[in-house]
């Protein structure tokens, strides 16, 4: 017969074995978030410095051209056409997106215009990407010809490459930035882990934003919709984000290639109920009863520790709420139901 103080120390023993298994699993999905935004952070960072270094010899050809203008000794209404073109150069962002098509059918209709005015072809494609269409230009050709149209064209070329380089590294920048804000508010690095109202809104979008990068390695959809207006709920917001990384996590592994994944939020009889959806091959019948178990997992040895959604279950019964799920080949969907905070 096991003695009293002996049941205690079994019992100890094993909380402090559990406590321990969450952690490690806390740091697994750590490290897998750490090596996807890694990968998701290398890219722009590529981006912007390839800009970066295009950019020098680009602000010399635009000063080279300038000069050129100079030169040409332009009168001031053919100056004027011509700083209107460079002005609108400036800002490629502002033209309407253009498919591969239709590309490739402005660039053919530039290459016609510059050849049969005698000019270089090779600007074409610049052109196209500052939003110069061969009408724009065509009120220089009735107004100068030869050098002085050559000088004026290569001008706008020029600006246009220097606009297309800048908005190339803006956008790689900010992508930079999006991802370190979604990744501070993801961790609450600048903010203590305790329970207070919160709402479920941000916390989801910032753990969307941070797992891009597994959707991205499986070309897969990732969709969030929140009711506007949600109500809030009392909570410790990284244990939410956990629960929500390790849902999405389960999500896009059971996806196939090109799957989408969904994530929704909305009140539902003093609930807010979040809903996790994917169109994967669904978990089988004969497992669904033991996937909240701790050490339970259906994916080959080494690659999961069986805690995921056992650690789900703990963080969202400690939040008085709820977990379960429904699934079947082409949907899985597992909702968690938090109750309102009181106003």
């Amino acid at each position: 017969v096991l003695t009293e103080s002996l049941v205690h120390a079994m019992v100890d023993r094993a909380r402090g074995f559990a406590a321990a298994s969450w952690e490690d699993e806390k740091v697994t999905a750590l490290g897998r978030l750490a090596a996807g935004l890694s990968h998701e952070l290398n890219n722009p960072a590529a981006a912007a410095a390839s800009g970066a270094r295009r950019l020098t010899g680009v602000l010399a050809d635009v000063a080279e051209a300038a000069r050129a203008v100079g030169a040409a000794a332009l009168t001031p209404d053919q100056l004027a056409l011509v700083r209107d073109l460079v002005e609108r150069c400036r800002h490629p962002s502002r033209s309407a997106p253009m498919g591969a098509m239709d590309r490739a059918d402005r660039e053919e209709h530039m290459s016609e215009w510059l050849r049969e005015h005698g000019l270089e072809v090779e600007h074409a494609p610049t052109l196209v990407d500052g939003g110069v269409s061969a009408e724009a230009l065509q009120p220089l050709a009735s107004q100068m010809v030869g050098a002085h149209l050559a000088a004026a064209v290569r001008w706008i070329a020029a600006a246009a490459a220097g606009a297309v380089v800048a908005t190339d590294v803006e956008r790689a920048t900010r992508r930079i930035h999006d991802l370190v804000t979604a990744v501070r508010a993801y961790t609450y690095v600048d903010r203590a882990p305790v329970r207070e109202t919160t709402d479920v809104g941000p916390g989801l979008a910032s753990t969307v934003q941070v797992m891009r990068a597994e959707s991205n390695r499986k070309n897969a959809t990732l969709r969030l919709e929140v009711e506007p207006g949600l109500p809030l709920v009392s909570a410790v917001g990284p244990d939410l984000n956990q629960v929500w990384a390790n849902l999405l996590h389960n999500a896009l592994d059971a996806v196939r290639v090109g799957g989408e994944v969904r994530v929704t939020a909305q009140e539902e009889q003093g609930m807010v109920v979040v809903r996790v959806i994917d169109d994967g091959d669904g978990i089988p019948r004969e497992v669904q009863p033991r996937v909240f178990d701790p050490f339970f997992t259906t994916k080959p040895e080494g690659e999961g520790t069986g805690l995921g959604l056992d650690l789900v279950r703990r963080i969202v019964r400690s939040h008085s709420g709820e977990v379960e799920f429904e699934s079947r080949p082409g949907r899985t969907e597992f909702r968690v139901r938090l109750p309102v905070a009181p106003t």
